[in-house]
């Protein structure tokens, strides 16, 4: 197990555990396919991988939203920056580094 699985399995786990004490159905259902959508590209069938890649980026807007609605601002910020490396790595953007640099301000 490399260091990235690693990584990714301990962010599964904590939102395992963050779905336990959530309240609202709506972001139960967010948490779901956002821990669905980083197990899928274990499973090593590309159209697979690429969904779930897409369905990651299309919730992390979704949940800025969420944030957004709800005056979280922390949230809002992290799902912002998320989907923007997403947005950047899917158009191939130069600068790639310097956006995830930059998600470490924030938290």
């Amino acid at each position: 197990m490399n260091l990235l699985t690693s990584i990714l399995l301990i962010g599964i786990i904590l939102s395992l555990f963050y779905f336990k004490n959530t309240q609202s159905k709506f972001l139960k259902w967010i948490l779901i396919g956002l821990i669905l959508s980083v197990v899928v590209p274990f499973l090593s069938f590309p159209i697979l991988t690429t969904f779930g890649y897409f369905v990651f980026g299309i919730l992390s807007l979704i949940y800025t939203f969420y944030c957004f609605k709800l005056k979280k601002h922390l949230g809002m910020i992290i799902g912002l920056f998320v989907f923007i490396s997403f947005l950047v790595s899917i158009l191939n953007l130069p600068l790639l580094n310097e956006v995830r640099l930059m998600m470490i301000v924030p938290v």
